[in-house]
Order: C-alpha cells, then structure tokens, then sequence
C-alpha cells in the first residue's frame, strides 16, 4: 500500500511558489501548498503535517553527475526544531524538476514512492556514496523529525557538499518547508504566516 505522497512539481529554480501539488494519500487533507506570490510579501512555505513520530521524508530534487562525484556531507539550509535522521540517494525515473515530501518515515513496506518514480528499498547511503554518470538521474531523499515533537518546525532547503577531479562542487536546492507536529492541521493562514521565515 503506498505511503501519503505530496509532490510539488515546479521549474528548475525548485522553488516552493506556483508549484502545483498532488496528495497521493488516503484522502485526508494534510498539506497546504503555497501559492505565487504576486503582492510582494514574500513566498509561503509548504506546509505539511509529519507522521505520529514527528518524521517525514524530504525530496528536495535529484541530479546526474557529469563526472565521477563523491557526495561528502549534507546539510539542512535554516532549520528550525529539525533533524536529519537518515540522508540516500535512489535511482529516479524523472522528470528532474520533480521535488516533493513523503509524509511517513520509513514508508510502508515494499512502497514505491515520489508517485512510483524511485525505489525506497533502492536507496543508498548519501555521505560518501560516489556516483558516475552512467548512474544515471539519482533522487535525494533527506529524513527528517522534530527535535521537539511538540512543536513545528521548518528548513529553507538542502546543500550537499560533493568533491570531483576538478574540485569541490556544490548541489543546492530550496525547499520551503513548514513541518507541523502529528494532529495539527495546515491552514491558509497557517501558510501566510511563513512569510516571516522565507524571506
């Protein structure tokens, strides 16, 4: 059975505004996305509702080395009440501007997620993994949990430090995230209120 899927489908800024979202889960509404922002006041966040142990799963984007890459470290870029629990890479089927968030950690056994496109049970240990190009379009997934289950979190994105033969390289991808604890609800208002943190 798949697991609660949000996926937001944007261009290659892989920016949270005017992104369309789909909710691949059982029905029940736990996610507002933000809209573009044409006043001015900054972009909303996204807004989800982790799982029952204040966890969920962030796919921030994916890539495909040019050249044999070793992916050295990573890194949440401005967290609040977060942490990184587990960080891989997966073998992606695309499209490449797809980034999305799983709304449960692990997903359910043997599920296929970010809407079937990559392989959990395929994932490989992001720090030190290196990859080729042959390897072909690789998904980040970054797993995340509330230090304080209690209280709402947020991340602005991802970095990943990666070295090559001709030197250091980095892979950045914003993600603006609003993470609520276990029974809280997204709101419109809710969403207009991350302004304060996005800008």
């Amino acid at each position: 059975m798949r697991g609660r899927l949000v996926i937001a489908v944007c261009g290659a800024a892989l920016t949270a505004a005017g992104c369309s979202l789909v909710d691949g889960s059982d029905g029940s509404d736990r996610s507002v996305t933000a809209t573009d922002d044409t006043l001015g006041q900054g972009v909303p966040a996204q807004c989800v509702v982790a799982d029952p142990a204040g966890a969920l799963i962030l796919h921030p984007g994916s890539f495909t080395a040019t050249e044999r890459t070793r992916l050295r470290s990573i890194t949440l870029d401005g967290p609040e009440n977060l942490e990184v629990i587990e960080d891989s890479v997966a073998d992606f089927g695309g499209p490449e501007g797809l980034q999305g968030v799983v709304l449960e950690y692990p997903p359910r056994a043997n599920a296929s997620f970010v809407d079937g496109l990559a392989d959990w049970d395929s994932r490989r240990p992001l720090v030190g993994l290196v990859v080729r190009p042959h390897d072909g379009l690789q998904a980040v997934l970054v797993a995340v949990r509330l230090k304080d289950p209690d209280k709402a979190g947020h991340v602005r994105g991802v970095t990943i430090a990666a070295g090559t033969s001709e030197g250091p390289r980095t892979l950045e991808w914003e993600q603006l995230v609003l993470i609520l604890p276990d029974g809280e609800t997204c709101t419109d208002e809710t969403v207009a209120e991350t302004t304060e943190w996005t800008g």
